[in-house]
């Protein structure tokens, strides 16, 4: 099978770094831009709140209690065929300095969204990524029953067109904390 070749960036590290934070304040700016026409529906709004977990990006209190968590994630080239969202990306488990296995992204949202879901609050937990999900994530969630994970469009992004962002979170009117308490 003949592989694809790579296109060389012309992108530094540091400039991915840069624009990954731009991209996650975009997200921040979207919850803030929504706590500003709605003030009754937020107490607080963080950005990188480090007692979250990997969930850490963008943490918000609403009023009703409910604690919105914003995990983003941001590809310099997302229009790539290999930066697609698929099964393998989300388990792939890295080798560390001492030659142990590191959890795989998967794992780590599981396994923050299993601590902050213990407080007994209802969670709002979503993965916001300007990369698009294979075809075979985009069949898992379209499957789920009762459904726990969606995929769509950012709705800020859904009128431009401008890019394939999306947006996996829990689905109307279930909270991660219902669907994995026993």
């Amino acid at each position: 099978m003949p592989t694809r070749k790579r296109v060389k960036s012309t992108i530094t590290r540091s400039g991915a770094r840069r624009l990954g934070g731009d991209y996650q304040d975009l997200i921040a700016f979207d919850v803030l831009i929504d706590w500003l026409e709605h003030s009754e529906r937020y107490e607080w709004v963080r950005v990188e709140a480090d007692d979250s977990g990997v969930l850490d990006d963008v943490v918000a209190r609403k009023c009703d209690g409910t604690i919105v968590y914003r995990q983003v994630k941001f590809a310099v080239h997302p229009e790539q065929p290999d930066n697609l969202w698929t099964w393998e990306v989300l388990l792939k488990q890295e080798t560390g300095a001492k030659s142990q296995k590191l959890h795989s992204l998967l794992q780590d949202w599981a396994e923050s969204l299993w601590h902050v879901s213990t407080s007994g609050q209802r969670v709002d937990a979503a993965l916001y990524s300007n990369r698009g999900a294979a075809y075979e994530i985009r069949q898992a969630t379209d499957r789920m029953t009762p459904p726990c994970l969606i995929l769509q469009e950012h709705p800020r992004r859904r009128a431009s067109r401008s890019s394939r962002s999306w947006e996996m979170k829990n689905a109307p009117g279930y909270s991660f904390s219902n669907s994995i308490s026993s």
